[in-house]
């Protein structure tokens, strides 16, 4: 899980913290979005 976690944090991590950094505001659907892809790649 914690390899899932990294491979996380390497592929979407830059995106969040550009969009962070553009203080983007995340809608409800991003975000989930965003978590329905993390879970896909977890149970690989």
């Amino acid at each position: 899980m914690k390899k899932a976690i990294e491979n996380f944090m390497d592929t979407y991590g830059k995106y969040i913290v550009a969009s962070t950094f553009a203080q983007k505001q995340w809608t409800k659907d991003e975000l989930e979005y965003v978590v329905s892809l993390f879970r896909d790649d977890s149970q690989r």
